[in-house]
């Protein structure tokens, strides 16, 4: 369809610019969702979660080591020293740093975890927002054809 002074014609072939439309469409099926759901602020907050959770694991990584340092020494002052009040003391400091190095690799182990839910979440939302896009691209072409059919 289209005007001509103040009378309306329809046209039985395609207009001249359809390919255009066709490509515009196209092209706004595709970029329209991201506009739309304003991605970036997710995305930043993205990326300050895997940096807080990268910091975490290597200081928990490092805890875990130095706690095992810690276990090893306290054991062989332990080993060295009469018995007494400060075995004991050294013993303590062996078994808190024991303690301490536990709880370190499964601090650790969490936050690995942790990473990969995130990952496989992350799967999951790119798979669902890749179907509504390629949904909206369908309508889009679909539109278009019935514009092209009009």
């Amino acid at each position: 369809m289209y005007r001509t002074g103040s009378t309306l014609s329809v046209s039985s072939g395609p207009p001249s610019c359809s390919w255009k439309n066709w490509v515009l469409g196209t092209l706004i099926s595709i970029i329209l969702p991201f506009w739309r759901h304003k991605w970036t602020p997710l995305l930043a907050l993205k990326k300050e979660v895997v940096m807080v959770v990268e910091t975490i694991d290597v200081v928990t990584e490092v805890v875990e080591k130095a706690a095992e340092g810690v276990e090893e020494i306290a054991h062989s002052v332990a080993e060295s020293l009469p018995d007494g009040g400060l075995q004991k003391a050294a013993c303590l400091v062996e078994q808190a740093a024991k303690k301490v190095a536990e709880e370190a690799h499964a601090a650790d182990e969490f936050i690995h975890k942790v990473e990969e839910t995130g990952k496989e979440i992350e799967k999951e939302v790119e798979a669902i927002v890749e179907a509504v896009i390629e949904e909206e691209r369908v309508e889009n072409e679909e539109v278009a054809k019935d514009e092209v059919n009009k």
